[in-house]
């Protein structure tokens, strides 16, 4: 995804694909999303249309009716009710309750949230969860270079450690997705080793200034010492 693309840009290009493939429940769904664009949450909402974005980039060989759940669930899941304007999640929850097949998939991300580390057999257990959560990884680690160190070295081992292995069971036991796990894979891993080359590259750049300036602080130690030996010298 490029920086210039807009958040509203990213909704035309997914309503336009949407509305090509005449998919209803994704169309409602960008309906009820677009009024509430630039309340405070706008981060939220590009990520969530961003990941519809990579659904359809990825022409995953499935019918419309499975994409149109795909990039459904891919709008309403796991919003956080704290940082989201009110009303959002209750137009949401409203339209798309009543979808079982919506509501099943988003209950399993729910649960998966919660679950921490055991959330992978959860997703293992659903293909259309697993994909929106590989698809969410693979938007996250675009926007790695950004974060703080640590949040990022963490956010590497546990790609490596998860999601690439979920990458791989989701070419193993899904077939339409084999192309799509592929791609999310081989993203992950070669952007995890750049983010890992510069995180690296920069401690070891910080390493370096942190022992230059000890070297100047021990020759300016020794500087004052002469400097006041030479002074007691001269007076006494």
């Amino acid at each position: 995804m490029k920086d210039r693309d807009s958040l509203l840009e990213i909704y035309e290009i997914v309503q336009q694909a949407v509305h090509a493939q005449q998919l209803p429940l994704a169309s409602d769904g960008l309906q009820l999303l677009r009024p509430f664009f630039h309340k405070g949450c706008d981060t939220y909402f590009r990520r969530r249309l961003s990941v519809c974005r990579t659904l359809i980039d990825l022409h995953l060989p499935i019918s419309a009716e499975r994409l149109d759940i795909l990039l459904t669930v891919s709008m309403v899941h796991s919003l956080p009710v704290d940082k989201i304007p009110a009303g959002y999640n209750d137009a949401m929850f409203n339209r798309f309750s009543p979808e079982t097949r919506i509501a099943e998939v988003v209950d399993i991300l729910r649960q998966a949230d919660e679950a921490g580390k055991s959330n992978y057999r959860l997703l293992q257990s659903n293909g259309y969860a697993l994909m929106v959560r590989l698809i969410e990884r693979g938007v996250l680690v675009e926007k790695l270079y950004e974060w703080p160190e640590e949040d990022a070295r963490r956010f590497i081992r546990e790609t490596r450690e998860f999601f690439l292995p979920m990458c791989l069971y989701a070419k193993e036991n899904y077939p339409e997705y084999i192309g799509a796990a592929s791609i999310l894979m081989e993203k992950m891993r070669n952007l995890c080793l750049a983010n890992e080359a510069l995180l690296n590259r920069y401690e070891g750049v910080e390493r370096a200034l942190s022992n230059e300036i000890l070297s100047l602080q021990e020759e300016n130690a020794s500087l004052r010492r002469m400097i006041r030996s030479f002074q007691e010298e001269r007076h006494g």
